[in-house]
């Protein structure tokens, strides 16, 4: 600085003097620590903290408070990115992990505004946190009750405890299997568990509330220890009753409950009894003992009140059948009216223990054990239980208890009969049999008895009659019946003392003797129908003695199975019969009701017609139907007199007569023969034999194959054994089996397309055909094949030429040339001097044969390698001449060297911007524009 004095009065001023003022001030001292690292985790808050030492530059002054500080992330001095403690300046606080920047200015002294800035980067270190004790409770009733505590954990190494206030920071977080969240009963810590858990799997871990950093989780089981309740059932009583009134039920069952230790707690359970094997079905009681039960299936449930467990068990109570058992008195019946038999029931027990009879319903059957309808029931009597006035016969008794409805097996027993009944023999002095045969005319049997005592005299007795369908015999009091048919009859004898009745059954014989015919016939043997000659005969086979059978009978004959009012005919027998059927029946002249069963007889035919026997002379060897040659011979019963034969052909017209035709055709005849005395006949068919003549098979020869295009020329012709005369020639497309119908001269077929072919030769004489003979026409037409060589032509002038090279030189062929499909006039194989165009050669082998080729004289263009572009009219363009003739070509033209300095796709030289004119487009030039 310059200072200078001036007078204030005079205004005078002195000479400047300089003055220097050093700047001693310096800047402050600082050092940074870091007092803790980021031990954040995401979403944390920082815990970076650094802490800045200042000291006076000049002062040494380290009074922390004498200077200001600013801290800022590195690289900025943003007022508000600051993180300084606006408690304590010199520390920056909730610094993630980085790089800082602290800005410190002294406030005071010599150095005061002097500043130091410093960069210093905060450390990242992940904060561990590990749980290192815990315990827990497993879950010992059925109802959630497992705890949860944590004692301790570890923070970067040291161990913290949960009642430290160093663990207020954290936060215990319990978790199901699957890691979400539970918000169970209480904090997790000692004295204050996580209580009322279901044993399951746990997850357990820890959280610091400032870092965000959370423990590794800790799987903890709570084990489900509880124990259910141990319960026994007893069947005091099964059920006895049939009855379906509940209170008469005898089941009874009673239960106990004890733990798993053993001990018991009777007041500490609860029960509830359903009925079934359904636990959701009604309660029946909720008492350890039940009564009044039926038979079947219960269901207990048991919980316990303490612990809350439950056990469910099933019981069957089952059904005891108790048997009653009775004893009896019989006694017997003595007479038989009125009925004095009893049953009496002494005493009765009930599964073999006696019991009282007024306790029990007594159902009885007589003879007939029906559950249903039983003849009476009653209450037992313990004075005295009886059934009286009981005839004879086999009883069941059942015993029903009354308030169970339990009832005995049925229990026979037998009354016997001892009273005295009637005995009956039969009178045979005045019994007789049925002798009559229509009982509706002729009833004369009768039947008598004898009623007695088997011990004392006898009684007064009442007699009663019935025929064998129980029917009475009306005016039958006596102890006989007259008049009677034969049959089954009984009698009723009642002894009018005792009234003990005896029936007997007697039968009266039929001993009517119904005429017997044997018949015999003799049979027909006549086959005149004009002159029958069958005969029928019977006569009585059980008529006694042999007198004339005439006098006694009546021999009725009738015509068919059927009888009529009046015979055709009488008398034992009938002649001049044709064959039929025929009905005799035979009436006893004096017992008239005796008439035979119809006899049927049979006229049988036994007429013999003649046996043809046939002999084949010759058999039918011609094919030609007009002209048959079979030969048979025929006999009748070994000869032929006495007997007519007549031949009948298929369409049944008179064909021949006479035993030996010899012209008979490949036909169905028949042979009628005729025995000319009898008049029978007898025909059979005749089928002549075939043995057709055997043609041999034609040899074929081909005069020549198929050579023409035009159409076909192939010749053939065939003989048999070289004879032509004799046979008749036919031929066959092998295709389709079709007969030609192709010119024929000379036995020669003209006109033979290529293929397959049938021929048969057939017999002028016999008409018969030879097998078909297969035989094949070749195609020897020829299409040449040939390649064309050709040199192209100039546009000046025609150079070019072209010529045909065979593949097969051996052949014969004709070549002609053609130009736009007009005739050039040459037979040669080369053509020369021809222009640029297009051209046919047509090359023909066999007849009508072609094979055509179309050809192409190009033009070859013409180069002259120079051009002078000075615009005088020669060569001012490169020349190509003939390039018309190439409108798609690619021209590259190359300098001495080789270089390509001109390319072009369709050159056109009489076209400026197609053509080179000595500038080039391609490669590189020098000079001036050359």
């Amino acid at each position: 600085f310059y200072v200078r004095a001036i007078n204030l009065t005079t205004g005078c001023g002195g000479t400047p003097v300089q003055a220097i003022i050093q700047d001693q001030a310096i800047n402050p001292i600082v050092a940074i620590n870091q007092i803790n690292a980021d031990y954040s985790c995401i979403g944390g808050i920082a815990t970076g903290q650094l802490e800045a030492l200042a000291f006076g530059g000049s002062d040494f002054d380290n009074n922390t408070m004498n200077f200001s500080y600013s801290w800022y992330v590195q690289g900025t001095t943003n007022p508000t990115d600051t993180y300084t403690d606006g408690t304590f300046p010199p520390h920056a606080i909730n610094l993630t992990a980085g790089t800082y920047t602290v800005v410190v200015t002294d406030t005071t002294g010599a150095d005061r505004y002097c500043e130091t800035t410093i960069d210093y980067t905060v450390e990242k270190q992940s904060e561990s946190v590990i749980i290192s004790d815990h315990l827990h409770t497993d879950q010992n009733v059925c109802f959630p009750n497992g705890t949860i505590t944590l004692n301790e954990i570890q923070v970067d190494g040291n161990l913290v405890n949960v009642t430290d206030p160093a663990f207020s920071g954290f936060e215990i977080i319990l978790s199901d299997s699957d890691m979400n969240p539970l918000l169970p009963t209480g904090n997790g810590i000692p004295g204050d568990p996580f209580t009322d858990l279901q044993a399951g799997v746990y997850i357990i871990n820890t959280r610091d509330t400032l870092t965000n950093c959370y423990s590794q989780p800790q799987q903890i089981i709570v084990d489900d220890i509880s124990s259910n309740p141990i319960v026994s059932v007893n069947i005091l009583r099964p059920q006895y009753s049939l009855n379906t009134d509940p209170t008469t039920w005898t089941g009874i069952l009673q239960t106990s409950a004890s733990e798993s230790d053993g001990s018991y707690f009777p007041q500490g359970y609860t029960y509830e009894w359903h009925e079934g094997t359904n636990p959701a079905s009604p309660v029946l009681s909720t008492d350890t003992l039940i009564t009044h039960l039926n038979m079947g299936d219960y269901t207990l449930e048991v919980i316990s009140d303490s612990t809350h467990c439950e056990k469910t068990i099933q019981t069957y109570l089952p059904f005891v059948y108790l048997e009653p058992t009775f004893n009896t008195a019989i006694s017997e019946q003595t007479v038989c009216a009125p009925l004095d038999g009893e049953i009496e029931i002494t005493e009765i027990f009930l599964d073999q223990v006696p019991d009282t009879l007024s306790q029990y319903d007594f159902s009885w059957y007589y003879e007939n054990y029906d559950t249903n309808q039983p003849d009476t029931t009653f209450i037992g009597n313990d004075i005295r239980t009886a059934w009286s006035s009981l005839p004879s016969g086999y009883y069941y008794i059942v015993a029903k208890e009354r308030t169970w409805w339990v009832t005995s097996y049925p229990l026979r027993v037998y009354i016997d009969n001892t009273s005295a009944y009637p005995q009956i023999a039969l009178d045979g002095a005045i019994s007789a049999p049925m002798t009559g045969c229509d009982p509706l005319l002729e009833s004369n049997g009768a039947i008598a008895i004898v009623a007695y005592e088997s011990t004392g005299p006898p009684q007064t007795y009442q007699y009663s009659w019935y025929d064998e369908n129980g029917m009475t015999i009306t005016d039958s009091t006596r102890n006989m019946i007259t008049g009677m048919p034969a049959g089954l009859f009984t009698v009723k004898v009642i002894n009018t003392i005792n009234l003990c009745e005896t029936d007997k059954t007697f039968i009266i014989n039929n001993e009517s003797q119904v005429p017997l015919i044997t018949e015999s016939v003799s049979p027909l043997t006549n086959c005149d129908p004009l002159n029958p000659n069958g005969i029928a005969s019977a006569y009585v086979s059980n008529a006694s003695g042999s007198q004339n059978q005439e006098l006694f009978y009546d021999f009725n004959w009738y015509t068919g199975s059927q009888i009529q009012a009046t015979p055709d005919h009488t008398g034992q027998s009938w002649q001049s019969l044709p064959t039929g059927t025929y009905t005799v029946v035979v009436i006893d002249k004096t017992l008239t009701s005796c008439i035979s069963t119809p006899a049927i007889v049979e006229i049988i035919d036994e007429t013999v017609n003649p046996e043809i026997e046939l002999l084949e002379m010759s058999p039918l060897t011609n094919c030609d139907l007009t002209i048959p040659n079979a030969s048979i011979s025929a006999k009748a019963d070994g000869t032929t007199n006495g007997y007519l034969f007549e031949w009948y052909d298929g369409t049944g017209t008179q064909y021949f007569i006479g035993p030996n035709p010899t012209i008979l055709g490949n036909d169905t005849y028949k042979l009628r023969v005729t025995n000319t005395s009898t008049g029978c006949i007898s025909e059979i068919e005749v089928y002549p034999s075939v043995s057709p003549e055997i043609i041999p098979e034609p040899e074929v020869e081909i005069l020549n194959d198929r050579e023409s295009c035009i159409e076909p020329d192939a010749m053939v012709t065939a003989t048999v054994d070289g004879n032509i005369t004799n046979y008749i020639f036919t031929y066959f497309d092998a295709g389709n089996n079709t007969i030609l119908n192709n010119f024929i001269e000379d036995n020669i077929v003209y006109d033979m397309d290529s293929g397959n072919y049938y021929v048969t030769a057939k017999s002028r004489a016999s008409g018969c055909i030879s097998e078909p003979v297969l035989f094949s026409i070749a195609d020897d037409t020829y299409y040449p094949e040939f390649d064309v060589i050709s040199n192209p032509s100039s546009c000046e002038e025609p150079t070019g030429f072209s010529e045909v090279i065979l593949k097969d030189q051996t052949l014969p062929f004709k070549v002609r040339w053609y130009l736009d499909n007009d005739d050039l006039g040459s037979s040669d194989q080369g053509f020369y001097y021809l222009p640029i165009g297009t051209y046919q050669v047509e090359v023909e082998g066999t007849e009508g044969c072609y094979t055509v080729k179309d050809i192409e004289i190009t033009g070859d263009i013409v180069i002259y390698n120079g051009v002078s572009a000075n615009r005088d009219g020669m060569n001012d363009y490169f020349q190509i001449l003939c390039i018309e003739y190439f409108p798609n070509n690619h021209v590259q033209i190359f300098n001495r060297s080789g270089m390509l300095v001109f390319e072009m796709d369709n050159y056109d030289m009489y076209e400026e911007t197609k053509r080179f004119t000595g500038y080039a487009n391609r490669g590189m030039s020098l000079g001036a524009q050359e």
